[in-house]
């Protein structure tokens, strides 16, 4: 009697470089892994259940994707920024711009590069001059980078650092563009700590800062803001990387400290899906638009006559 061979064809999808398609600065598809950052989800996670454990106690509902409108988006273009210090930059912004473009610097994910998380910047599609920045710590063989080693002794002291290093970035900011007013601020993971923490010590420094998915590293070098800072805190209820009660436990911290603090729960991995994205986009642009108010020179009345 003959034998049987059964064959079996394994078919693998590959992995992409997409950034916003897959829901995340690198990779188009699947898991969270334990390295800590710029890890694949699946795009347009639907907010279905219904029960979550905020770590203050309090339910937060996720979001469902609801439709709205397409809106307009601005065709951008990447050039090289600044390579030199305190921290290497890339730039993304509108073909035409104006001196009072408003700012916003990027801070990518572990794992990632000012490369690849620039293609995330562009796909925002804001009408913004985006400062996409570049970690100055290796991480892997692919040219990826990270803010901080995780697993060092001093891990908190490294994200205070990076904190000073973006404090510099800002004054060089200050002279470049010296009618943009007070930069936005937006990190994704290892960025989003390091933008938790800059938010924590210099909220002064940022007209609004945005955390997808972090957390605060320290409790050191906490500064009252003088007006309110707004902050958005973005977490996942399936990121096994970064549990979104660490992102609710840094969350109630800030909001104490006197930030104006908004939470947005969706239902996915570590990620930055596009219901993230339309929520960050639709924050930053809000901020920047105060921003500008502020900054106007008050009319003076007429004099009486």
């Amino acid at each position: 009697m003959g034998s049987r061979v059964l064959v079996v064809i394994l078919a693998f999808a590959p992995l992409g470089l997409g950034a916003l398609a897959g829901g995340c600065s690198r990779g188009d598809s699947a898991a969270a892994t334990p390295d800590g950052s710029s890890v694949p989800s699946p795009s347009g996670a639907s907010a279905t259940d219904a029960s979550l454990a905020a770590a203050d106690g309090l339910a937060v509902p996720p979001r469902e994707r609801a439709p709205k409108p397409a809106r307009p988006r601005v065709p951008l273009l990447e050039r090289r920024g600044d390579s030199e210090g305190p921290i290497p930059y890339r730039v993304v912004e509108p073909g035409k711009d104006h001196p009072k473009t408003s700012l916003v610097i990027a801070l990518h994910g572990r794992g990632d590069n000012a490369e690849g998380f620039s293609r995330t910047a562009l796909r925002l599609g804001m009408d913004a001059r985006i400062i996409v920045t570049e970690a100055p710590l290796l991480f892997g063989l692919n040219g990826g980078r990270q803010w901080y080693d995780m697993n060092a002794a001093d891990a908190a002291a490294q994200v205070r650092q990076r904190v000073q290093d973006l404090a510099g970035l800002c004054d060089k900011l200050a002279k470049l563009y010296p009618d943009a007013g007070r930069p936005t601020l937006f990190g994704f993971s290892q960025g989003a700590v390091v933008a938790m923490q800059a938010a924590y010590e210099m909220p002064d420094r940022f007209a609004a800062v945005a955390a997808l998915s972090g957390y605060l590293a320290s409790e050191d070098g906490a500064a009252v803001p003088t007006l309110p800072l707004p902050l958005l805190v973005t977490a996942g209820t399936k990121d096994h990387i970064i549990p979104q009660e660490k992102s609710w436990a840094a969350a109630i911290i800030l909001e104490k400290q006197g930030l104006a603090v908004k939470r947005f729960v969706f239902v996915g991995t570590h990620s930055i899906p596009p219901m993230v994205a339309d929520e960050l986009v639709v924050f930053l642009e809000s901020a920047a638009v105060a921003e500008a108010a502020r900054a106007m020179p008050a009319k003076r009345s007429p004099p009486a006559p």
